[in-house]
This record gives structure tokens, sequence and C-alpha cells, in this order.
């Protein structure tokens, strides 16, 4: 399993205390997420990914008409597929970063990565890039296919459901609990969701239903780029800005 620094490419931020904001107010750098090496698996089965900080307002989820696109059968089919595998939920991740600040594919490159991924993932299966190519090009052309919950609900669902029902959302009640939190907390939440399999015992699923270091005060303070900052899930010190991980979470 490659190590989560390879895995991640996070990035510095100040103070984030809404739900959104424009990148070029709060001094955001866009940053890419590296899908998992866990191959074709459907879950994570044991594998780790991790997390971008939250997006730029205008680059946050995709627009109704896209999702109502997606919401077709065909594109339903192939949506659910992909966020059922972890890997395929970092590539969602890393397409929303690829679109950058100004959240434009002028080139098609963001998606042709993300088909190469669903294609190296599911041999000979039709993926949601394809879907949004043949489909909805002109409903989703530039924008996130799915919204940061989905992809939070969607790793809660195999990873860390009886915690969540512990702390009194049960799971198909995920997307209304999420979204009465910041992107914030809801990235910290995401990061120990995905690193949970790989570190049973750790109480990384306490974490992503909002205990401890995850909490709805979460912000995305100052740190460096490239690695972890504060409260997320780390492996080693060299997943951190401080250089410091303590029992999986970065000091």
């Amino acid at each position: 399993m490659l190590s989560l620094a390879r895995t991640l490419m996070v990035l510095g931020a100040v103070a984030l205390v809404a739900t959104g904001g424009c990148n070029s107010v709060l001094g955001i750098d866009e940053a890419h997420l590296n899908e998992a090496s866990s191959g074709g698996s459907s879950s994570n089965a044991g594998g780790s990914t991790r997390v971008t900080a939250p997006p730029a307002k205008n680059c946050f989820e995709p627009t109704k008409a896209c999702s109502d696109c997606l919401a077709t059968q065909d594109c339903t089919d192939a949506k659910n597929a992909c966020l059922a595998s972890a890997s395929c939920r970092a590539g969602l991740n890393t397409y929303r970063g690829c679109l950058g600040t100004q959240c434009a594919d002028p080139d098609g490159k963001c998606l042709a990565d993300f088909s190469a991924l669903e294609s190296r993932l599911n041999p000979g299966s039709i993926g949601l890039a394809a879907c949004v190519q043949n489909t909805c090009a002109t409903e989703c052309k530039g924008m996130p296919l799915v919204n940061l919950c989905e992809l939070y609900c969607s790793c809660m669902a195999p990873n860390c459901t009886g915690e969540l029902a512990l702390a009194g959302t049960p799971l198909n009640d995920c997307m209304t609990m999420c979204a009465a939190v910041t992107p914030a907390d809801t990235t910290c939440r995401w990061t120990h969701c995905e690193i949970a399999p790989a570190h049973p015992n750790m109480g990384h699923c306490g974490h992503a239903v909002g205990q401890l270091v995850c909490n709805a005060t979460t912000t995305i303070s100052h740190t460096c780029q490239g690695k972890s900052q504060s409260s997320y899930a780390c492996d080693t010190g060299d997943d951190c800005c401080s250089g410091k991980c303590n029992h999986n979470i970065c000091d």
C-alpha cells in the first residue's frame, strides 16, 4: 500500500469559517488528490485515501442541471459504482481539484484523467466520465460531478455505519446531517473515514462522526502546501505540515 504521503496533495489555506467562499478571497491554493492504489475494488478493501480541503464556492458542487442529468438510470449506476470505491472517490476529488479556482476544463484533460482512472479500476465498464461525455456533456461541462457530502456519506456507509448510528444519525440521514456542518468539518471527518479501514481500533470512525478532533468548530487554518493540517488523519509525520503524527492524527 502506498504511503498516504504519496496519495495526498493538500492545499494551504487561511481561516475558513463559512461554508465556502472564493479562493481568491480566502487565499486557498487548489490542490489535487491522487487516487489510492487499491485497484478496482468496489470498497476500500483496507486501502486508504486522503482528502483535499473544501473547494472554492464556485466549484463546490454540480449544478442542478448536471445533477438532474446524472440522475438518469445509466449515469446513476455509474455514479453509484464510483462512489462505492475508495479509489474512485479519490478520483472524483482529484477531478474537482483539477478544475481549479475557475471550475473549468477547457481542454478536457481533467475529465480524460478521471476516465483513465475509471478504466483502470473497472476495465470494460462504462464509467461516470463516459456518461458525462456521452449524455451530460453540456450540463456537466467543467464542474464537479458530486458534492462533498456525497463523498463523505459514501465512505461512511461501508466504513463507519455503526458509529454514525451511535452518534444519532442513521445512515439514510447522513446527507442531511452533513449539510448542517461546515465543509471544513466534513473534510476532516472524511479524512478519518477513508483511513479507518487501514487503522482499525484507532478511533477514526469516532472522529468521522464529529468526536474530538473533527467537530462543528473545525476550521481550515494556515498550513503548508502538499501536506495535512492539524486534526487530519496521517500515517507518519511526513504526512503533516507540523511533521508530527500522533496516533494517526496530525498535530
